[in-house]
């Protein structure tokens, strides 16, 4: 499966969160992980089995600096600044995303919603409005099948 200009920035970028094959995860690769200027995050969801561990994961591999990173509101403040990385574009992908999160659905539907409706607008343009000097960056999920 060709992924073409489906995963290029730009003028016209649009963050999202997709569902994928397992097919088109090594041209995901191929694309991102040997970039100096992309985040790439590839998350084992069989790993992941509720909020706690992905609070862990994020915080330990996103390098987040808090103390508490249970808490969703330090979350969301920390995943909207990665100023730290200054990387050019932000890449996730959650792989086995049916079964991450699978001891709390209730939480996996508010990480996946908190992506939808907060974190993925702000990097696509609300950064600008709010931070001095902001700027957008595509940040993108994957969901691999």
């Amino acid at each position: 499966m060709y992924l073409g200009d489906k995963f290029r920035g730009g003028s016209m970028m649009k963050n999202t969160i997709q569902i994928i094959g397992r097919q088109a995860v090594p041209e995901l690769y191929e694309r991102y992980s040997c970039k100096n200027d992309v985040f790439f995050l590839e998350i084992n969801g069989r790993d992941i089995v509720d909020w706690k561990t992905y609070a862990d994961f994020i915080t330990e591999k996103m390098l987040f600096p808090i103390t508490n990173p249970y808490n969703k509101n330090s979350y969301l403040d920390w995943i909207r600044d990665l100023s730290w990385f200054d990387k050019k574009e932000y890449v996730l992908v959650i792989d086995h995303h049916k079964e991450f999160m699978r001891n709390d659905p209730e939480n996996k539907d508010d990480v996946l919603e908190m992506f939808r409706d907060i974190v993925l607008p702000w990097w696509q343009g609300d950064v600008e409005k709010y931070v001095v000097g902001g700027k957008a960056k595509p940040f993108n999920i994957y969901l691999v099948d």
